[in-house]
């Protein structure tokens, strides 16, 4: 869930009851305090465990990672299809796009994120998939579209 600055909305992606997931999108208007279903029904899939971000440069709702038809069991970590995938959803077409990146973050969910809006990049660290936890801070940059593992030391 994001507060998208430039439509005054609070723009809400996905989920899971414990039942069934959701892929739908959804939009909350203070002035209005009211919900609405935006239907922008282009995603094929449902998937849990995403982050999100606002690029305000843009004013887009930025999507990556999760897992797609989880087996949920209670407190324990969901179990299925760990992805890395980047989605982007534009308020004023009502549409999510897929962005094509190089090979990046391999961590499906668990993940912290943030746009860096001085730089125009987003930053994405941690999180894990059914195998491994990832302790890397990768870097995507928008004027190339590529992701980069950023190197760095402790002090």
């Amino acid at each position: 869930m994001i507060y998208d600055v430039k439509n005054t909305v609070i723009i809400l992606f996905g989920g899971s009851d414990g039942a069934s997931d959701y892929f739908d999108t959804w939009e909350y208007n203070y002035a209005s305090n009211d919900w609405r279903f935006l239907n922008a029904n282009n995603l094929t899939e449902s998937f849990v465990g995403t982050e999100a971000v606002y690029d305000s440069k843009r004013g887009k709702f930025v999507v990556l990672g999760g897992v797609i038809s989880p087996i949920l069991t209670g407190v324990e970590e969901p179990v299925g299809t760990f992805f890395m995938e980047f989605w982007i959803y534009d308020y004023n077409t009502n549409r999510w796009d897929s962005q094509v990146t190089n090979l990046g973050p391999l961590n499906g969910f668990g993940h912290s994120v943030i746009y860096d809006a001085n730089n125009d990049q987003i930053i994405l660290y941690g999180g894990y998939d059914s195998n491994f936890a990832y302790g890397g801070t990768w870097v995507f940059d928008y004027s190339s579209t590529l992701w980069y593992l950023q190197t760095s030391t402790m002090t």
